[in-house]
């Protein structure tokens, strides 16, 4: 379920919490509110803390209480709302729909209310509310807070009980939560969040007064099912969100004494677990399934009937206790792959992980002893406590265990299937079809459950795998203490009811053979989820409460989703009775080439062999159809901007779409191989078909992408549910539907996410549905169709209708045609589809905010966002590509986000690189980079001493960079006019901030720097080269007044005057001076007569520009840099704003293609790293490759590197571990050995060697892996765990540049307990290398937690957002 999220800011937020109605001011005589600090804490560069107030009524009192505005509905008093005699909650009986009584409802809502708000008290402070997670694939903690809420609004309005909302814009960004799918985009930084309150006194009100609970029973059908549904939906995230809280830092909770409390043997640390043997289970029937007319909420996938003959099986007496999943950790069963399926393998690899996720280790990791993290606390590890692991590490430890015992084939251990489950259930009576006839759940609360089952919340945690009695089958735990993963994939049951019209997406999209049933409930599972007839789903990577149980089978696998009926989506098939795996990958591929050849074939190549004499229609659909759009927008001035195709299959009309003129196209498709073959069709610029003529005889057929490299340039494609779209994706110029809607599960749900404030259409944009309305059960349940069947009254309902009907008033249609499209079977056969192509268009808003993001009613910034929707900036970036790519991500985040025309003005070898994003994009002039490498004066510089660095800068400054940069800026400034000019590192520094005054325009300056350059007391002047600060402030002070002018004398240019008039005036204008730029050494009369501006980022200038009375205002300066690393100095400026690291998010591919998607590591190098893992070995990586080249001569580089091999031998035997050093070797070297190696890696094609061989853990492992070709950090840096290098992990930073930067950062990263006390590279010897090694092996723990708490302060972090704000702030004069 993907999140709808609306970005707001505003000033006059409302309190969490606090905010009273006036329904509730009137009927609680509640106390008065503690009044809010109005101080708010000053921070800068993480938007999301906007929202705090400074407010310490947040955090629990000395003994957990609240006080008792925290409580929005009942208050935790002992007799209330299942709150028991000792202040402790349980969970109340799930109500009987045939008896429930009026104030039964009001007593479970209340309960469930109450139950929320106790677990949200373990939060403590405000920002536990607002800090977005760590992994940012969640909302924070807020927005589960408000979504239960307004689910109970948005539910009872459709349900007709509740006839308007409460609050429109929270009901808008709290509608849809998040499953286990990768979100990862979620626009959490700068949201704005409600009181909860009177939404409560809402849903009482009608529980009290709506006529429809007095009518007995509530069955399904009726609209008082709604209470109910919103009842159990907030139950199940009281669950999620107490796993949620479980993956926070201990720091941010507090254990509510409401909570209940644990079972005695979670303390019980010295006992084992009782043998775990298996228990035979004599063959038997089961059916499953939830009768229709049963008297209790039940959701979707619940109800049906399905029955099974299930062979006998032995299943553990208990769950897997974490005594037994100690001994696989401790037999390296992390560290081989021989127990782990291809999934699971990738998963642990990426995560790292080397135990279970809520195990805490204690002591170096040999020694294996962990304590285990409880929802709000870790405590001392109880081995009697089942194991709480996902699905692979399940079937991991089943793998092993099958290995040890020696069992083999349908005997092996594995997981419990439903049937199985069913078997093991003790069941009171069944119903005339054998399903389960009665429910303990709904006569037992969470307390009487406790001398039976640990569900509910009989207890606060998992309790020990034989604490509580077994069944008379001798299994404990079948119900309760943690849910059991199982092998089956969640599918409907044959006679299911469907899905419910109040929330037909609950389980729909899930039936994709991606969910893994779970079974049982855990501890945190109350009403429904405790039910027996509960089903509930997970990815097989999630954490729940879920630990497992092991099964020995006698016969082949039984589940419940084999054969199962549908819907079904994608192309998951779990029929048993499909031809063979062979046949079906045939029929596919015979598939996707009539595919390819209709979508590249052109008409004579699909008509070929008679079609063509009788004249068939519907060749060239692809061209036809992607004519169709991009004739609209010739004629409504729609922008080719961007586009995305939904349905793309394999490419064809992406292509074409990209050859009419659209900058950016992006192509998903559901299945992995369309999308595969897209993709490598973009890579080759040509497809392969076989086409079929007949019988055997086919015509091998090399047909061209259309539009040639430059469309391919402009296309990228990607494996994505439809169903599911995610809003990292952006917004688009256009969107086609491309014959995907009869092909899901649910057709209104892509048509959903196309508008709103993460809608995938831009508002004046197209929207394109091309359709069959071919409508199957099979794929969906008929009352998801837009049409094909009849209403109540029985009057037909036509796709066209209900199409039109889903999009709403959103959009208005522009044309309507058939086209048909033919596939060629052979030569004399073909299959044709009549597409009816609906042409639609979203208005662009008649209010002023001009087509960008809708805002609350209640932000007071219309006038800022007006100015923004028609603004331009230039954006300068000088330097190497990780100079540019920030300013890529900026300008991307202005152009789609803020609806900014924006140009970026970068060297020449990266204007492609902009472009391929579809960002425009002009010459910056002379590359900074070409000039340092390839210059007499660049060679001096890089090699220059902190001596002669000055000097050295001075001269180089000399060469014609300056006059190309203001050259190439006074063009931009005349050519586009903008409002903004932003001027990023050197040539912020060179005064080319004057130009816009001179030349008398009124674009407004900003700088952007990734280093300070604002002076202040805290730190010294990072240019200085001599670390991160002085002894004492003053001296501080000092060195940025000294030095700050030694920066304008190093840009010095004794051709200023003429630099400056020509940009002025042009070229034509100049002074007399009769040189060319690159032979002006400065002696002319009309050079020295004054020179140009440096400007510091506060704004002062160290001179007067050509001696004119011109003094800049001070200019506003973004810092690119994280504020939690390095934080705002208070003496800075208030226009000096630390926004955080400007990032391309994951949607933001170029659009040449997605180059790098699938890459992984060399396969030598993952080999390495797996097996330095199986040996329990820490990984230092080495890479100071490409600023070594840069930097130094070859023979320095080769001293260099010839250090590194030996100090990595040296450190690894004073302590254990593996290194790999990346360098490019220097080409040319005389060095026998070093070619050697050289020519042995071109000879295998991996770009790595391994040398120095060393016994580890009883094999033979090398000390070091060298690799010599690039490798993506983001893959090698989560498997290493130590780095010389320049971030990323634990690190020793050896700075390459003499008089820069690097030493400033190194000297912090060592200060902030991240790495050991840094040296620069001239002074790295074997031995200080070996010393700096073995420092952070020795403290690589602590180096490690100042790591990870900073990563986590750091993920709140949203730069271009907070960079974008700033801008438009200054351009509203803010």
């Amino acid at each position: 379920m993907a999140p709808v999220v609306v970005v707001a800011q505003r000033e006059d937020k409302p309190d969490l919490k606090r905010q009273k109605c006036a329904l509730v001011a009137e009927a609680e005589a509640a106390a008065p509110d503690p009044p809010l600090a109005v101080q708010k804490p000053a921070h800068s560069g993480e938007e999301w803390r906007s929202n705090l107030r400074g407010d310490e009524g947040l955090v629990s009192g000395p003994n957990g209480e609240r006080p008792a505005w925290w409580w929005t509905g009942p208050k935790p008093t002992p007799g209330t709302a299942g709150v028991q005699a000792d202040g402790t909650i349980t969970s109340l009986p799930l109500p009987c729909l045939a008896t429930c009584t009026r104030q039964q409802a009001l007593e479970y809502f209340d309960n469930t209310w109450l139950i929320t708000e106790v677990l949200f008290s373990a939060l403590q402070g405000e920002e536990c509310y607002y800090r977005p997670p760590y992994h940012n694939l969640r909302h924070p903690f807020i927005f589960y807070y408000g979504h239960v809420a307004v689910f109970y609004v948005n539910k009872l309005r459709v349900a007709g009980i509740h006839s308007g909302p409460v609050n429109d814009y929270f009901e808008q960004i709290f509608e849809v939560g998040v499953d286990e799918m990768s979100w990862d985009d979620l626009s959490k930084n700068e949201m704005v969040w409600p009181s909860v309150r009177e939404v409560y006194a809402v849903v009482r009100g009608h529980i009290e007064t709506y006529p429809g609970l007095a009518a007995l029973p509530v069955t399904w059908s009726d609209p008082a099912w709604a209470f109910f549904m919103c009842f159990e939906h907030e139950r199940i995230h009281i669950e999620t969100s107490s796993v949620l809280m479980r993956e926070l830092p201990v720091s941010l909770l507090c254990r509510p004494p409401q909570w209940p409390a644990y079972h005695p043997s979670v303390a019980d640390v010295e006992r084992l677990p009782p043998a775990n043997d298996l228990i035979a289970v004599e063959a038997g029937d089961v059916t499953l399934g939830k009768p229709a007319d049963f008297p209790t909420y039940g959701w979707d996938n619940e109800y049906g009937s399905r029955s099974f003959h299930v062979r006998p099986f032995r299943a553990s007496r208990f769950l897997v206790s974490n005594a037994e999943f100690l001994a696989f950790v401790r037999d390296g069963g992390y560290h081989s792959t021989a127990w782990w399926s291809e999934e699971g393998w990738r998963w642990r690899t990426f995560r790292n992980a080397k135990w279970p996720a809520f195990w805490v280790p204690e002591g170096p990791q040999g020694l294996h002893r962990y304590r285990l993290r409880l929802v709000f606390e870790v405590v001392d590890m109880a081995p009697c406590l089942p194991a709480v692991v996902n699905q692979h590490e399940a079937r991991a430890y089943a793998n092993w265990l099958s290995a040890k015992q020696g069992l083999r084939g349908d005997a092996a251990l594995r997981l419990l299937t439903e049937p199985e489950h069913g078997r093991l259930r003790q069941v009171a009576s069944r119903d005339a079809e054998g399903r389960c006839a009665e429910d303990p759940v709904m006569k037992l609360s969470g307390a009487a459950f406790s001398k039976v089952a640990n569900l509910n919340l009989a207890y606060g945690a998992e309790s020990g795998v034989d604490a509580l009695p077994p069944t008379a089958a001798g299994f404990h735990d079948v119900f309760g203490s943690l849910w059991q993963w199982c092998e089956d994939r969640i599918a409907s049951l044959p006679r299911s009811r469907g899905v419910h019209p109040l929330y037909d997406d609950f389980t729909t999209p899930c039936y994709d053979g991606e969910h893994q049933v779970i079974l049982g409930g855990s501890f945190a599972s109350t009403g429904d989820e405790a039910s027996v007839f509960a089903r509930y789903h997970f990815r097989a990577h999630f954490y729940q409460h879920s630990g497992f149980r092991l099964v020995s089978g006698s016969g082949p696998l039984q589940t419940s989703c084999q054969d199962s009926p549908p819907p079904h989506v994608g192309s998951w098939d779990p029929s048993t009775k499909r031809t063979s795996r062979a046949a079906a990958d045939a029929a596919a591929a015979e598939a996707l080439q009539q595919q390819l050849l209709s979508g590249y074939g052109g008409e004579a190549l699909l008509l070929e062999g008679g079609a063509a004499a009788v004249g068939l229609p519907g060749a060239d659909y692809p061209a036809r159809l992607s004519a169709i759009l991009l004739g609209a927008a010739a004629r409504l001035g729609v922008p080719l901007g961007s586009a995305l195709e939904v349905g793309a299959g394999v490419g064809a009309t992406s292509f074409h779409l990209a050859a009419g003129g659209f900058q950016s196209v992006l192509g998903l498709d559901h299945d992995a191989r369309a999308a595969a073959v897209a993709a490598a069709a973009q890579q080759a610029g040509t497809v392969s078909v076989a086409r079929k003529d007949e019988g055997h005889l086919r015509t091998q057929l090399e047909l061209p992408v259309p539009g040639g490299a430059a469309a391919r340039s402009r296309v990228s494609f990607r494996q994505m549910d439809p169903c599911c779209l995610s809003p990292e994706l952006g917004a688009f110029d256009a969107v086609l539907l491309s014959g995907v809607l009869e092909q899901i599960p649910s057709p209104k749900a892509p048509l959903g996410r196309l508008t709103g404030s993460l809608g995938l259409l831009k508002k004046g944009g197209l929207l394109l549905v091309a359709s069959t309305f071919c409508w199957s059960e099979r794929t969906a349940a008929s009352q998801l169709w837009l049409g094909g069947t009849a209403d109540a009254q029985g009057n037909p309902v036509r796709s066209r209708d209900g199409l039109a009907a889903a999009l709403g008033p959103d959009f208005e249609l522009v044309q309507e045609e058939d086209l048909p499209c033919a596939l060629r079977s052979c030569g004399r056969m073909y299959s044709m589809s009549i597409m009816h192509c609906s042409l639609w268009r979203r208005p662009s808003p008649r209010s002023t905010n001009g087509g960008h993001r809708r805002h609350s009613p209640h932000r007071g910034h219309g006038a800022l966002a007006t100015k923004a929707a028609c603004s331009t900036i230039v954006i300068t970036a000088m330097g190497t590509r990780g100079d540019v790519q920030p300013f890529v991500a900026l300008g991307l985040f202005l152009q789609q986000e803020r609806g900014w025309k924006v140009l970026l003005a970068v060297p020449p070898e990266y204007r492609s690189f902009v472009e391929a994003y579809g960002l425009e994009a002009d010459d910056i002039g002379i590359s900074l980079q070409h000039a340092v490498s390839a210059s007499p004066q660049g060679r001096a510089l890089r090699t220059a001493s902190a001596l002669t660095a000055f000097q050295a800068t001075r001269d180089f400054f000399r060469l014609p960079l300056l006059e190309s940069w203001f050259a190439s800026v006074r063009h931009q400034l005349l050519q586009l006019r903008p409002d903004v000019l932003l001027l990023s590192g050197f040539v912020a520094m060179s005064g080319a901030g004057a130009l816009p005054q001179l030349l008398g325009l009124p674009t407004r300056i900003i700088l952007a720097y990734t280093i300070p350059m604002s002076p202040t007391a805290d730190f010294g002047m990072p240019l200085a080269g001599t670390g991160f600060t002085a002894p004492a402030a003053w001296l501080n002070r000092l060195q940025w007044e000294a030095l700050g002018a030694g920066v304008s004398q190093r840009l010095h240019n004794p051709r200023a005057q003429q630099i400056v008039d020509e940009a002025v005036a042009g070229p034509a204008a100049a002074g007399s001076c009769k040189h060319s730029s690159s032979q002006c050494d400065g002696s002319c009369s009309s050079a020295g007569s004054s020179s140009h501006t440096s400007t510091l980022s506060d704004g002062r200038t160290r001179r007067i520009v050509l001696g004119r009375n011109l003094t800049p205002s001070p200019a506003p300066t973004i810092y690119i840099y994280s504020s939690a690393l390095l934080p705002k100095p208070a003496d800075w400026p208030a226009q000096s704003h630390v926004v955080g690291p400007l990032l391309l998010r994951r949607c933001q591919a170029p659009q040449s293609g997605a180059a790098d998607a699938g890459v992984g590591l060399p396969a030598a190098l993952q080999g390495y790293l797996d097996a330095a893992t199986r040996a329990q070995l820490p990984v230092v990586y080495i890479g100071l490759g490409s600023m070594l080249g840069t930097v130094f001569e070859a023979d320095e580089v080769r001293r260099l590197v010839g250090c590194m091999q030996p100090a990595v031998v040296t450190a690894a035997a004073r302590v254990p571990l593996c290194a790999v050093i990346h360098t490019t070797l220097v080409p040319g070297s005389s060095d026998k050995a070093e070619a050697a190696a050289a020519a042995e890696t071109q000879a295998e094609g991996s770009g790595s060697r391994l040398a120095g061989p060393h016994t580890r853990a009883g094999q033979q492992l090398p000390t070091f892996m060298l690799l010599t070709t690039p490798v993506p950090h983001e893959l090698l840096l989560p498997q290493v765990d130590f780095c010389i290098h320049h971030g990323g992990k634990p690190s020793l930073v050896v700075p390459c540049v003499p008089s820069s930067d690097q030493s400033f950062w190194a000297d912090l990263v060592h200060r902030r307990g991240l790495g050991p006390s840094w040296f620069p590279v001239r002074r790295l010897t074997v031995e200080r290398l070996a010393a700096g090694i073995e420092e952070g092996m020795l403290n690589l723990r602590q180096y490690t937690a100042a790591a990870e708490a900073l990563a986590v302060e750091m993920a709140g972090e949203d730069g271009v957002a907070a960079a974008a704000k700033a801008i438009e702030a200054v351009l509203a004069g803010a």
